[in-house]
């Protein structure tokens, strides 16, 4: 296949994020890639172009001491930049992180016009629709309590009703924006002077101290999950934020919640997803650009990425039957 990969700049990139786990493996398996940025891609009607350049990745990430840097070990050679028809290209691999704003969205619409001659992973009007935080209002039963609101009264009887809550930006990534507070915590007004200078809302959840944990869906189905075991003084079950991570089963609450959500992300066109559970609760879905290769291989001993790899190949052969 000719995969082109949407990702963001790698001068800011990790040697482990998920997105070149996966470029090394589809590397591995022959076949060719591209990458661009999604300041790269425009629409010239009626084609969706962009500024792209042939990667070429070493077998393995490169082994260096001390902690990862921004850019650097990356493993990767780049070549020189053409301006390409993306749909000419069999995959486009759409791994540009949130926050999902007027930009992210607009690029969304734009690459819908592919859908007629290209696979693009995951699927943009699944991705806008489903939205992360807010794809858990389709199914209350299996979400904590909720408001969604920008409305201060309504978020203080909404505290007065539950006490101890989360309360959290809509459309940012990595616990951007996620606020614990107490049922007397002196920080209420703050954080609701914060809510009411930005207009937009916000969702509001009782605080629910259980397990956090991290489960793939592969093309609707479970795949498997890791548990986070969260700092002592952050509540954010962030995989880059958490103090370890470790392999973990689901019980049978926790497989009754993520399997609805599971089928669903599936029949939506959303080949690779991580949903969030805290206990038996869903918290969120993560569909724009999931990172969970490097903490999953690691508790598992098993390389996700090849798992992933066999999604994208199984839905591109379905396209070209």
């Amino acid at each position: 296949m000719d995969v082109a990969i949407l990702m963001d700049p790698l001068a800011g990139a990790y040697p482990g994020e998920t997105t070149h786990y996966l470029g090394r493996e589809l590397a591995r398996r022959g076949h060719a890639i591209a990458y661009c940025t999604p300041a790269d891609v425009a629409y010239e009607a009626p084609a969706v172009t962009a500024t792209v350049r042939a990667l070429q990745y070493t077998p393995a990430i490169p082994e260096v001491a001390g902690p990862p840097e921004r850019g650097k070990h990356l493993g990767i050679t780049a070549g020189e930049p053409r301006i390409a028809d993306l749909a000419t290209f069999d995959v486009v691999l759409a791994r540009h992180d949130p926050p999902v704003d007027g930009t992210y969205l607009a690029l969304t619409y734009v690459l819908e016009r592919l859908a007629a001659t290209t696979l693009v992973v995951n699927d943009p009007r699944a991705v806008r629709d489903t939205a992360e935080k807010l794809s858990i209002l389709g199914s209350p039963e299996l979400a904590p309590p909720t408001l969604v609101t920008v409305d201060l009264e309504r978020l203080r009887a909404f505290r007065a009703q539950h006490g101890d809550l989360v309360i959290k930006q809509l459309f940012g990534k990595s616990g951007d924006g996620l606020f614990f507070l107490r049922a007397g915590d002196k920080n209420w007004n703050v954080v609701m002077e914060q809510v009411a200078a930005a207009r937009t809302p916000v969702m509001a959840q009782p605080y629910v101290d259980a397990p956090s944990k991290k489960v793939v869906v592969i093309e609707g189905e479970v795949h498997g999950a890791v548990e986070i075991e969260l700092e002592p003084d952050d509540i954010r079950g962030n995989l880059d934020r958490g103090k370890a991570v470790r392999a973990t089963t689901l019980s049978a609450a926790e497989r009754a919640a993520v399997g609805p959500v599971a089928r669903w992300l599936g029949e939506r066109g959303i080949v690779f997803a991580v949903v969030d559970l805290l206990g038996a609760y869903v918290i969120e879905t993560n569909v724009t650009s999931p990172g969970i290769c490097f903490y999953f291989n690691a508790a598992h001993g098993t390389p996700l990425e090849r798992a992933i790899v066999d999604a994208i190949e199984a839905a591109h052969a379905r396209r070209t039957r």
